[in-house]
């Protein structure tokens, strides 16, 4: 025992002059050597990171092609920024500035030099700048498929019609291709069986002629508006078809409202329905004379009213103030962003199904309370004295 405790007296010093080692070790700042290691290990580990992400991006294409029925159903993430809105770009003139001399092209060819073909080119790059699509359209060898798809699609929405010379400003073009990437979008998502290897954009595109696709608001949309590009005289002069009417409005009274299935919800006042009658359409009493799918014209008797089409929620008067909501955040909207508890600002975006806040959707609104939707929850806003 003596022989042991000697030892263990020995052995104390040196494990204390250890531990003070490899405490001073730690409180020392690192040389400029570890400094120099330590940043080309995080400079690698960026790099890789990167790459995984990149390589995360390319394969949501092949999780589409590999899709079967009661597969993985993942596609690239939907951004909560909303797609260029077609209705942005209508300012201006409705041609394109380019000198275009060429009639419409309809061969199957790729030659670029047809109205047609660069019509189709002109959609196939709104589809590459959806986020929700980019990994999809810009597969390698995908273009032209995608661009004879497209431009299938365009000779069946023109009808026969010829296309105008010089042809349509490519940011209205742009524009209209907007409902098109919805609904591809919900095409891409639907479970089917494909063969091994088989490429998906053929059969996607083939759903959009069928069930549930085919009478889908927004593809007859997309087909009214096609039409009116390709005949802008006739469109500016005609009364508007209802699925031109979808979406929300401000009137020159200031009162915002919604059109939707076959309904017209004005904010603070209810709802009314739509009549249509020997091809015109009436709202409690006044008759829609003309316009298109940016502005209406109305008239009751010797009176006229004009609707504007809202494109972002800058317009939207009625939601601007200062609001608490029921989770005791305050909620100040100015210039069509809101801003909860002075620290996270977020853009209210405008869409043809109504109005939405961060993933919630607005589904009353009145002068003193806003209800929100979001995967089944609720959340109320009551407006508070005072101007933001």
């Amino acid at each position: 025992r003596q022989e042991e405790e000697a030892k263990m007296a020995k052995a104390e010093p040196e494990k204390k002059a250890k531990a003070e080692v490899g405490k001073k070790a730690k409180e020392e700042p690192p040389t400029k050597e570890k400094a120099a290691v330590e940043k080309n290990e995080r400079a690698e580990g960026r790099k890789k990171v990167t790459e995984e992400t990149s390589g995360d991006a390319q394969g949501a294409a092949s999780v589409a092609e590999a899709r079967v029925v009661g597969g993985d159903k993942k596609m690239a993430p939907m951004s909560d920024a909303p797609p260029a809105d077609w209705r942005l770009a209508t300012s201006g003139s409705d041609v394109d500035s380019e000198p275009d001399s060429e009639p419409l092209s309809k061969d199957e060819g790729r030659s670029g030099r047809g109205a047609l073909s660069r019509a189709a080119l002109c959609m196939f790059d709104a589809l590459g700048a959806d986020p929700r699509l980019a990994a999809w359209a810009k597969r390698p060898d995908a273009q032209d498929e995608l661009e004879r798809h497209l431009r299938t699609l365009l000779v069946e929405a023109l009808s026969g019609n010829e296309w105008p010379v010089p042809p349509p400003k490519r940011s209205l073009l742009k524009a209209c291709t907007v409902d098109v990437a919805d609904v591809l979008f919900d095409a891409l998502r639907m479970p089917r069986r494909v063969a091994l290897g088989e490429d998906i954009t053929g059969p996607t595109f083939q759903a959009l002629g069928a069930e549930p696709f085919v009478n889908d608001i927004r593809m007859q949309r997309f087909r009214v508006r096609i039409k009116d590009l390709a005949n802008p005289a006739k469109a500016k002069s005609k009364a508007p078809r209802m699925e031109a009417l979808q979406g929300l409005w401000t009137n020159s009274d200031g009162l915002a409202c919604l059109v939707a299935k076959g309904d017209c919800t004005f904010f603070t006042k209810g709802t009314s329905k739509f009549m249509q009658m020997d091809g015109k359409i009436s709202l409690n009493g006044w008759e829609a004379i003309s316009g298109n799918d940016t502005s209406v014209l109305w008239k009751k008797a010797d009176k006229t009213m004009s609707w504007k089409r809202l494109v972002d929620g800058k317009g939207l008067t009625v939601l601007e103030g200062n609001w608490k909501n029921s989770s005791g955040m305050t909620c100040v909207v100015v210039d069509g962003k809101c801003t909860f508890n002075k620290k996270d600002t977020f853009p209210i975006v405008v869409k043809d199904t109504g109005i939405l806040l961060n993933g919630w959707e607005a589904t009353d609104i009145a002068e003193t309370s806003i209800t929100w939707s979001k995967a089944g929850q609720t959340m109320q806003w009551q407006r508070l004295p005072g101007k933001p």
